[in-house]
């Protein structure tokens, strides 16, 4: 071989060998920048909202004023703008016809949650803790949850630390916080619960867990009144209250939380996991003795099927993973877990024989599912 000729193969190797290197560190650099991106995201979206992870058996022990002065700046009321254009000072004064009901300050760059029924009307305000109107945006709406997210154009807020409901106990002392319309200002109301698994049921069918039934309400001791927002002794937000048949009930943290992480993974398209099955849970009924072999009184049995080809009427669900389903822990908390696509293994009874099956969590709304990307 000519030299010449080997100068040119060698510089021919050296240039293959520096463009392969270029394009595998290319490769390797962008892959850990993405990683990098992803792990700035993730610890981004943690300080946007304040969901507390690392719960401890909450103090019973009465709250104080510094914490009703700390809410101040976290529970605001929602308003119908007040459009007059009066030289009266008066007609120009908020006051009890103005108000509609208040919101929790769910994210430090303007995002309020609130369970008052807002999502059709118009001209809305916030009224801080500072007596400033604010704009209202943007509302989007969670139907299954009956909860409204609520855009003013605010920054550097403080979140309300919002509390996983499951840590919950019968008996515990939680408060309302009460918007006093005259000053603008908080009252707390102190509750206690007196149930961690109730439903508004008046007759056999309501009994039915569909798939769009996807709340487990609690059941305080006193009626309350409809909308407030619910605190323990450390002021964390653990729901809010509704109103049904004079009694008092409350949606629990937990799925307000899952709606709230969904807001932003999804676009604000609000999805739920499910698994494709109407269901009966065991423990809020009692069957005949002729049907002893259902008479379990815990799991959830397979009433009919909606979407899923994993189970058959009458199966009986009794654990997801290791959770066991029970009075407290019902199938729909326990999915809320999960993310949708997932892969559990389920527990069921079918024939009186216990079986396992691997089975995908599916979504409440499959037309949404190109967005459930995590």
């Amino acid at each position: 071989m000519k030299k010449i000729d080997f100068l040119w193969y060698l510089i021919l190797i050296l240039a293959v060998s520096m463009i392969s290197a270029f394009f595998v560190s290319t490769k390797v650099y962008n892959e850990q920048w993405a990683e990098m991106m992803m792990d700035v995201s993730q610890v981004l979206n943690e300080k946007r909202y304040y969901l507390l992870n690392d719960e401890q058996k909450t103090d019973l022990s009465l709250v104080n004023q510094s914490l009703v002065t700390d809410l101040s700046n976290k529970v605001w009321l929602i308003a119908q703008k007040n459009v007059k254009n009066s030289s009266n000072i008066l007609d120009n004064i908020y006051f009890e016809d103005n108000f509609i009901g208040s919101a929790i300050v769910a994210t430090n760059d303007g995002w309020l949650i609130t369970s008052s029924d807002i999502e059709k009307l118009n001209n809305l305000v916030i009224i801080n803790d500072d007596n400033q109107i604010i704009e209202v945006q943007e509302i989007i709406n969670d139907s299954i949850l009956g909860i409204n997210y609520i855009k003013i154009n605010q920054s550097n807020l403080e979140p309300i630390a919002i509390a996983d409901s499951q840590s919950l106990e019968v008996g515990q002392k939680i408060y309302a916080v009460k918007p006093n319309l005259y000053n603008y200002q908080n009252e707390l109301i102190s509750n206690s619960i007196r149930n961690l698994h109730s439903r508004f049921i008046t007759q056999k069918i309501d009994l039915i867990h569909y798939s769009e039934d996807i709340v487990i309400y609690g059941l305080l001791n006193t009626n309350l009144g409809d909308n407030l927002a619910l605190i323990n002794a450390q002021g964390q937000f653990i729901g809010f209250s509704i109103e049904n048949k004079g009694k008092s009930y409350f949606i629990p943290s937990k799925y307000i939380r899952y709606s709230l992480t969904k807001l932003f993974i999804n676009d604000k398209n609000i999805n739920y996991p499910s698994l494709g099955i109407s269901y009966l849970d065991l423990s809020e009924i009692v069957l005949n003795q002729d049907m002893s072999e259902l008479s379990l009184g815990m799991g959830a049995l397979v009433y009919s099927i909606d979407e899923s080809e994993d189970f058959l009427k009458n199966d009986i669900i009794t654990y997801i993973n290791q959770d066991k389903i029970n009075e407290i822990r019902s199938l729909n908390t326990l999915l809320l877990d999960y993310k949708i696509g997932d892969e559990v293994l389920v527990t069921f009874i079918r024939d009186n024989q216990e079986l396992q099956k691997k089975v995908f969590i599916q979504s409440l709304f499959p037309e949404m599912e190109y967005s459930t990307n995590e």
